[in-house]
């Protein structure tokens, strides 16, 4: 898999910043988000920092899942990976490639967390 995150340090204020967060580049990432990930809001306050001391002391157990260029899964933990000072780890979506099965499958693992 390519690379698809340019150095930390380059984006790690960017990432923490939830107003540059831009539906076509996240964050400087060069990624996209899908839209129904786009849908749930990001994490902020109290819960965004509880996730990045959590990525600080046990590292990212679960990666960034992505669609070619488009996160589907992970918004929040890519910002608490750089915010924490971790690299983060990228997995391909291994599911249908249906856009209907896509979507579905946002939506379930979204609402989990919710």
């Amino acid at each position: 898999m390519r690379q698809l995150v340019p150095a930390l340090g380059s984006i790690h204020s960017r990432l923490f910043d939830v107003a540059n967060i831009s539906e076509d580049d996240f964050c400087g990432t060069g990624l996209k988000v899908h839209p129904v990930a786009d849908f749930f809001p990001l994490l902020t306050g109290k819960e965004f920092d509880e996730l990045c001391e959590d990525i600080f002391a046990r590292g990212l157990m679960n990666p960034i899942v992505v669609l070619a260029d488009v996160i589907l899964d992970g918004r929040n933990r890519l910002r608490a990976c750089a915010m924490s000072g971790k690299v983060p780890a990228f997995a391909p979506y291994s599911g249908q490639r249906s856009d209907l099965a896509t979507r579905e499958w946002i939506r379930s693992q979204t609402s989990k967390l919710r």
